[in-house]
């Protein structure tokens, strides 16, 4: 009687524990890169090349036609293991621990509204038009984000924090956004006054597994007589250069995602 008793509260209690479902995924990225400056080259061990390393914890609950989310990660260099690489001193001030994504949301028949730190609009737009995605030598998404080692050059930030993002359902195929947002993001200054540069770019990927692959990538920046843009990877400088030198990088690698 106590086993059939305790066998029918088990079997209540299920259905509400798997409706709510939380998921730890993740991508460590590791390479072999040879750097010039313009000026003199060296061999170094990198890592985020091909993909930015990271671990998420993403969790969503079914609560009648809706579903409640929420998506947490953060970054970290898988060559030597420090937290959201050289940026981990700053973000240890700021008390930033999810520096990549970290937004809870709702989502409906209405479509999907989220609060928190996530991408900007100019992110995705130029992320959906780059053979790198987020990362690779002299690849445009490099420069988004930063100064992007040169003078003259700013770019857009790849994530806002303290914001309220609003996705409209798909309708004919077609999909609206609306974003609000507090605090600054930085703006473009543009480049001209002999301050121009033109990036090349090249990956080559093999896919051993569903989840594992191996890379190449080159990239190299041809700056104007008074422009000095480095090479640039995963929001890094790689091969800083100086006036009208025209720097370049080479590197392989492994990838792994989970």
């Amino acid at each position: 009687m106590k086993k059939s008793l305790l066998a029918i509260a088990i079997a209540a209690a299920v259905p509400a524990v798997a409706s709510a479902q939380v998921s730890i995924g993740g991508l460590m990225d590791i390479s072999v890169v040879n750097v010039d400056n313009g000026a003199k080259s060296k061999l170094v061990t990198s890592t985020g090349d091909r993909s930015s390393n990271n671990i998420n914890f993403t969790g969503v609950e079914k609560i009648g036609d809706l579903s409640g989310f929420f998506h947490a990660e953060f970054g970290f260099d898988v060559d030597n293991g420090t937290f959201n690489g050289a940026a981990a001193t700053t973000y240890a001030t700021t008390g930033v621990g999810m520096t990549r994504r970290s937004v809870i949301g709702i989502r409906g028949g209405f479509g999907e509204i989220r609060g928190g730190r996530d991408y900007t609009p100019i992110f995705i737009a130029t992320n959906t038009n780059s053979i790198h995605g987020t990362s690779g030598y002299a690849s445009n998404l490099t420069y988004i984000n930063a100064a992007a080692g040169g003078t003259g050059v700013v770019g857009h930030d790849v994530r806002f924090s303290n914001g309220v993002w609003y996705h409209s359902p798909v309708m004919n195929s077609l999909q609206g956004a609306n974003v609000k947002v507090s605090g600054s993001g930085t703006g473009s200054t543009g480049a001209g006054d002999g301050k121009d540069y033109t990036a090349l770019t090249l990956l080559v990927n093999h896919a051993l597994s569903k989840r594992t692959s191996i890379y190449g990538t080159w990239g190299q920046i041809n700056n104007e007589a008074n422009q000095n843009v480095g090479v640039r990877s995963n929001g890094l400088t790689y091969a800083a250069a100086g006036i009208n030198r025209d720097p370049s990088a080479f590197g392989v690698g492994l990838v792994h995602s989970f």
